[in-house]
């Protein structure tokens, strides 16, 4: 479930460098700070997505799937392959699917 490369850690500014760094899965449940950072992404995500839904016109929805792919499809079409950076990840495969 994690990187393995050490990338997040080298990503890390100079001065954490010297932090220990610990990866934990559903450390949601063991560390309240951890759960309340979970929160405030999870709403702040929801929030940019509905603002990007805003924007261009067309119902972002999260996840992966059929509707994803025919909304991703959708976007493209009516606005470009270039745009679609700017409200999707384009590191999965279902970019592949959308842009066929």
């Amino acid at each position: 479930q994690f990187e393995t490369r050490g990338l997040v850690k080298h990503m890390l500014p100079p001065e954490a460098q010297c932090c220990v760094f610990h990866q934990q899965t559903q450390a949601e449940s063991a560390f309240i700070a951890v759960a309340t950072a979970s929160i405030l992404a999870r709403y702040h995500f929801a929030q940019a997505m509905a603002q990007l839904s805003e924007q261009y016109g067309i119902l972002l929805p999260f996840g992966a799937g059929a509707p994803v792919n025919q909304v991703g499809k959708k976007f493209v079409q009516q606005y470009s392959k270039a745009l679609l950076g700017q409200v999707a990840k384009l590191h999965f495969k279902i970019t592949t699917d959308v842009l066929g």
